[in-house]
């Protein structure tokens, strides 16, 4: 079965007041070109930045011998947006969204993010849902520092200072051609973020959408665009829904794509989308006289052979040496020993896993009701320790989940939800048995569960066994019968697992993708919230401290004795 390698955290930044490198287009108030007339032009985008606005190490292999290169970092961003500006007519330097996120923007509350943005010569930016995870006024302190316009049009931000701050759409003149560009935010803003019960969030993008686009060509607009958080699915609709939008230029879903799809009167919509994490940079670049043509999509690889703006680069760098200090500081504390042995989160409940599991619940339970249950599974759980009672870091949390999974929001029934259940208890692998290790779940894929789920295990009755290809089944030879009881807890009450019910479920980014055996999620309804469980788990320790996880009955195993089960080497 397919093996991971561990994410990387190292996050440097850059921030300095750097007026030479400021490019905010031509003013909107300058004289536009006559129709008829060509001129080339260029949109530049990044998506979901996640805080990473600084570069970092990764491994590169060279005639079979590895060696360390440095990559992305906003230093690159503001370099590559000014080479690009000088070679077109006019351009816009543009994100869609998610560009604070993590341990970095809870440390430093978005203002480095912010200020290196200004200094790249950022000309619009529709804010994305984790903007909002340290809460509204943290992004609203943050987002005033902004020296680029921020559009959202269907977000209703109350008496938050945001609703004088982020405004539903904008006017730019480029190379003299009146550019009019609005904001969509994702419709599912208040599930996965914590903004609160004072913003509200109008999900009827088409409707948005349409209002915006008579609005903006009623006032002279000649190239309309959509900077959308919305993600791809909702992107190819809105384009094929809404006639008047040039460009979609799209983030939330974290896909590198370059499309055209038709809008209802037949002309094309192009939807572009930058990946994530800020290792490359989009550039459209286009001819255009009365409308959008000859498109052409360019995906810039944020590498060594990109250059640097060395005075951003000498300031991030500074705060690059403070957040590794940062890291160590304490940010809660355990009462008891957090165990993350192998022999414990791969073949039984383990105190650390309910914790884990049970700041999912936490976290999703304050935004969605019909939260039910939260699986992890073992493999993801690192350290191979007890983590000793006493202070925690968010090194320490970096440690225990050091894989940059995010949580995924899983639809599913009783009965797929018991299948989940036999392909983790067949994990618990022992010499001798019929089915070899090789058609079971890999040992990693032992799940730990929330407080509201208790199973009982039987490892002397057969397992799950299967004969998989990559991460599918060809073929299930038994499907298991060692899951003895299910219970959910409902209302305070211990019910029964129902087969045909639907639960709602979340699990991290590993399980969702079928990872360690996990076939299952393959065909779920599935949507990630793109939270990650480190945050969440950081977040839980902070609000709980100190916090005291104790193993409670979630997991039985009975009937069997003699054998221990046997680690597999899944790493």
């Amino acid at each position: 079965m397919i093996k991971r390698c561990f994410f990387m955290f190292s996050v440097l930044i850059f921030v300095c007041l750097l007026p030479a490198v400021i490019y905010a287009g031509d003013s909107a108030g300058q004289a536009q070109v006559g129709a008829g007339l060509t001129k080339h032009l260029a949109i530049i985008t990044t998506a979901d930045l996640q805080s990473s606005i600084c570069g970092r190490e990764i491994s590169k292999d060279e005639g079979g011998a590895a060696t360390a290169q440095t990559v992305g970092g906003m230093d690159r961003i503001a370099a590559l947006a000014l080479q690009i500006r000088s070679q077109v007519d006019g351009a816009l330097l543009v994100s869609t969204g998610d560009d604070l996120m993590g341990t970095f923007y809870s440390i430093f509350a978005g203002t480095p993010e912010i200020i290196s943005m200004n200094m790249a010569g950022y000309d619009v930016v529709a804010p994305g849902n984790h903007e909002f995870d340290q809460g509204l006024s943290v992004y609203a302190e943050a987002a005033a520092k902004a020296r680029f316009d921020l559009l959202t049009a269907n977000v209703d931000y109350g008496d938050s200072p945001l609703a004088k701050i982020v405004k539903p759409y904008v006017f730019k003149n480029v190379a003299g051609i009146k550019v009019g560009l609005f904001g969509l935010m994702t419709p599912a803003l208040q599930v996965v973020s914590n903004v609160g019960d004072e913003v509200t969030v109008d999900p009827d993008l088409e409707r948005v959408a349409t209002a915006m686009v008579k609005l903006l060509r009623g006032q002279g607009a000649r190239l309309v665009i959509a900077l959308s958080h919305c993600g791809s699915v909702l992107d190819r609709q809105l384009a094929a829904q809404v006639a008047g939008i040039d460009l979609i230029v799209g983030g939330h879903s974290h896909e590198c794509l370059f499309e055209s799809v038709a809008n209802p009167e037949g002309k094309p919509c192009v939807i572009v989308q930058a990946g994530a994490g800020g290792s490359r940079v989009g550039v459209l670049r286009f001819s255009f006289s009365d409308t959008l043509q000859n498109p052409q999509w360019e995906l810039v690889a944020l590498n060594e052979k990109v250059a640097s703006v060395a005075a951003v680069k000498n300031y991030v760098d500074g705060y690059a040496e403070k957040l590794d200090l940062l890291l160590g500081d304490p940010i809660g504390e355990t009462l008891v020993a957090l165990d993350s042995r192998k022999i414990v989160v791969r073949q039984s409940e383990s105190n650390l896993g309910n914790l884990i599991a049970d700041s999912v619940v936490n976290w999703f339970t304050q935004k969605n009701s019909d939260l039910v249950l939260g699986l992890f599974n073992g493999g993801s759980i690192r350290g191979d320790r007890l983590y000793p009672a006493g202070k925690l870091s968010h090194k320490d949390v970096l440690n225990m989940l050091p894989f940059g999974d995010t949580i995924v929001r899983v639809a599913m029934t009783g009965s797929q939800l018991l299948a989940v259940l036999e392909v983790s208890a067949s994990a618990l692998l022992f010499e001798g048995a019929a089915c070899p290790a090789s058609e079971q779940a890999d040992a990693g894929g032992f799940l730990q569960l929330s407080r509201a789920l208790k199973v009982v295990i039987d490892p002397s009755q057969p397992p799950f066994c299967a004969r998989y290809k990559g991460r599918e089944v060809e073929e299930i030879i038994n499907p298991g019968h060692r899951i003895v009881k299910v219970e959910t807890l409902h209302n305070g009450r211990w019910q029964a697992l129902v087969p045909e019910a639907v639960y709602t479920v979340y699990v991290n980014s590993w399980l969702a993708g079928a990872g360690d055996g996990h076939y299952i999620f393959n065909g779920l309804k599935k949507e990630d919230t793109t939270v990650l469980a480190a945050d969440v788990l950081a977040r839980y320790i902070e609000k709980k401290t100190p916090v005291r996880p104790v193993v409670d009955g979630r997991i039985i195993i009975e009937g069997f004795k003699g054998q221990t089960p046997k680690i597999g080497d899944t790493d």
